[in-house]
């Protein structure tokens, strides 16, 4: 009998080795957003396991030259991101003022680098940077990284919180070099302080 419960033993045992996890590894692409940006800041924002990652991509997110708005939504083990990025043509739209109000307002942050400046609240990073347009004129390009939904509080954690940061700056290098509307300064290498 003890033979034939040993075999029954590495029988469960085998098919316990063979069934599938319940949650698969979430993948992330070396390069996300139309190859633009590094998996790796993403997948720092994702559950390690959950449902495929996925990616949309929407406008000129990986365009050589950036004359419009771009938006890429990613997704992986049940959290989405949104990334996005603006250029504010009109002080009347959002202006520095309208930046340092977001910032000290109740619950959210300061988030700065170099002379880009922005704010953090409960789900996303906003970073905005002056770039001078036609004729001289000061505008601003804003950049944003969204965690879950809005409304959430994803980004209560600091740990996240600085994740998202980084990921947002790096949107801001990558984005603002490419504007053709507009001259932006370059955006630092490093990650961004966190008021």
């Amino acid at each position: 009998m003890g033979g034939l419960a040993g075999v029954a033993a590495l029988a469960a045992l085998a098919a316990w080795a063979l069934w599938p996890a319940a949650d698969p590894a979430v993948a992330v692409p070396d390069r996300v957003c139309d190859d633009s940006l590094p998996g790796t800041l993403v997948s720092a924002l994702l559950p390690e396991r959950g449902e495929p990652f996925e990616e949309e991509r929407f406008a000129y997110f990986g365009s050589r030259d950036v004359s419009a708005p771009g938006k890429c939504y990613l997704s992986g083990g049940g959290t989405r991101l949104g990334i996005s990025y603006q250029h504010i043509l009109s002080p009347e739209d959002f202006s520095p003022q309208d930046i340092e109000r977001s910032a000290s307002g109740p619950g959210n942050r300061a988030v700065s680098l170099g002379s880009a400046r922005g704010y953090a609240d409960s789900h996303s990073v906003s970073l905005f940077t002056s770039c001078r347009g036609e004729a001289g004129r000061e505008t601003l390009v804003e950049v944003k990284t969204s965690v879950g939904s809005s409304g959430g509080d994803a980004l209560k954690d600091e740990a996240t919180l600085a994740k998202a940061a980084a990921l947002t700056a790096e949107t801001a290098r990558s984005v603002t070099p490419r504007m053709n509307s507009c001259t932006a300064p370059p955006v630092p290498e490093g990650e961004p302080a966190l008021g």
